[in-house]
C-alpha cells in the first residue's frame, strides 16, 4: 500500500526517468531500496535519494485497539512496541541503502498514513533521533509531497541553468568569441 502511493506521488511529483525502482546501491548485494530519487546536481556523478514505504500494521493496529479502549498500559506496551519496530526498520535502511557518493547522506521512511505519522510524532524524540543517528527521515503523505516538489524545483533549476549555457554559447559563437 506505502509503495503504491510512494509511486503515484513520485509519477505525479517527478519529471520522468528521476527515479528507479528497485535499485541495488551496492554493487554485489541482493540488498534493493523500493525507489531511489536522482538528486538534480551537476556533474557526472549524480546520487540517489533512497526511499523506502514502512507500514507495520500489527503494531499500529494494537495501538490504536489499546487507544480505543482507554487501555494505558495496553498503549505504553503497543507505542514502544512500535517504535522498537521503526528503530529496527530506520537501522537496516540505514545499513543498507545510505551508500555516499552513490546516494545522498540520508535516506527516507515513508509511513503511507497521516494516523501513523502522528503516533509516531507522539513518541518522544523518535523522529529526531532517528534523523539524527540512523539518517533516516521518517515522512508522511502530508510531508513527503513537499519534498519531492523541492526536488523537482532543483531538476527545474538545474535545467534552466543548462538552457542559459547552451544560449551563451551560441551567443558566443554568434558574436565570433
Amino acid at each position: 500500500w506505502g509503495e503504491t502511493q510512494v509511486r503515484a506521488m513520485l509519477d505525479d511529483i517527478l519529471p520522468p526517468g528521476t527515479y528507479d525502482t528497485n535499485w541495488k546501491p551496492r554493487e554485489g548485494s541482493d540488498d534493493a531500496v523500493e525507489f531511489a530519487v536522482h538528486m538534480p546536481m551537476r556533474g557526472t556523478l549524480r546520487p540517489r535519494l533512497p526511499l523506502d514505504a514502512k507500514f507495520p500494521v500489527e503494531d499500529y493496529e494494537r495501538l490504536l485497539t489499546a487507544l480505543d479502549a482507554a487501555d494505558a498500559e495496553a498503549e505504553r506496551s503497543a507505542r514502544r512496541a512500535l517504535e522498537t519496530q521503526l528503530r529496527g526498520e530506520a537501522k537496516k535502511i540505514s545499513d543498507k541503502y545510505i551508500v555516499p557518493p552513490t546516494t545522498v547522506e540520508f535516506a527516507v521512511m515513508y509511513l503511507p498514513t497521516d494516523g501513523l505519522y502522528a503516533e509516531v510524532a507522539r513518541i518522544d524524540g523518535l523522529i529526531d533521533e532517528l534523523g539524527r543517528v540512523q539518517r533516516v527521515l521518517v515522512l508522511g503523505p502530508t510531508l513527503f509531497p513537499a519534498l519531492l516538489r523541492t526536488i523537482h524545483l532543483g531538476h527545474v533549476t538545474l535545467a534552466l541553468e543548462q538552457k542559459a549555457d547552451e544560449v551563451r554559447q551560441l551567443l558566443g559563437a554568434a558574436r565570433g568569441e
